[in-house]
């Protein structure tokens, strides 16, 4: 089953990394309807990395994509504005299949809107 997911768009993440992780847990809890789930995985260092560079870290929630709708693509919209403007981060949102291939449909920031909102409902919610 495709899933919907909605991540950071980084991996920088201590500095926020308490705001992030309860607002990702509030809006996995609201949508625990729908199937949400919290995702927190930070990734084992590389050995190619240098000492500076931050490990992946995915960090976020994600839905079965069958049950992502209008609703949730309004609730998203509003919840990365939001967040977005309180931590200076993006978040991805994207499709993943069943195999694992992932296709990002759009980066949410302090300034999404109609546009983004428009592009969820075409690719993610089948509107």
């Amino acid at each position: 089953m495709p899933t919907l997911y909605i991540y950071v768009d980084g991996s920088d993440l201590e500095a926020y990394e308490a705001v992030l992780i309860s607002a990702f847990t509030r809006l996995a809890a609201k949508w625990s309807s729908v199937g949400a789930l919290l995702v927190n995985m930070r990734h084992p260092r590389a050995p190619s990395m240098r000492p500076d560079d931050a490990s992946d870290w995915d960090l976020g929630v994600n839905l079965p994509l069958e049950n992502f709708g209008e609703a949730q693509a309004a609730d998203l919209i509003s919840f990365a504005k939001t967040l977005a403007s309180q931590t200076d981060q993006e978040f991805v949102v994207g499709i993943a299949s069943e195999n694992g291939i992932t296709e990002d449909l759009v980066f949410l920031g302090a300034q999404a809107g109609e546009r983004e909102f428009q592009i969820l409902r075409k690719y993610a919610a089948g509107l």
